[in-house]
């Protein structure tokens, strides 16, 4: 399965690994929302998401709220990718701080948490197209 799992990675842009790492780790997302989230239109989004469906890595269904919106979730083979993307950042990361003292890698997880939601506040205040939620 690695082998398998290597050839699709090699089709797949960091985008498309970003998209299977956020369904992964928070679950069925509509369409709309990961459009918004990724700031594409949602005629790219439904263009990514067909690709990794293809590539067996999620899949697509109505949502049960809204029969008129589609809900995205990861497949079992996007979990392992991920699972596996995961661990290779993470031996990556280990590799690349083996020097750093505990107290600098603290600085680090704390500067990049701040980072991350001040990033979040900055696209959540942005303006959000929601015409339609397909």
């Amino acid at each position: 399965m690695r082998q398998e799992l290597g050839s699709r990675n090699a089709k797949l842009s960091p985008s498309d690994l970003w998209l299977v790492d956020r369904v992964s780790e928070f679950g069925p997302a509509r369409m709309s929302e990961l459009a918004t989230w990724q700031s594409v239109d949602r005629s790219t989004m439904t263009a990514q998401v067909g690709k990794l469906e293809k590539l067996g890595l999620v899949q697509r269904a109505p949502d049960p709220q809204d029969r008129r919106a589609i809900v995205v979730s990861v497949t079992d083979a996007g979990r392992r990718l991920h699972e596996e993307s995961r661990a290779a950042a993470c031996a990556a990361f280990d590799t690349m701080l083996g020097d750093w003292t505990d107290q600098q890698r603290q600085q680090l997880s704390e500067s990049m948490a701040h980072l991350v939601e001040s990033l979040e506040k900055h696209l959540s205040a942005r303006p959000q197209d929601h015409s339609t939620e397909r």
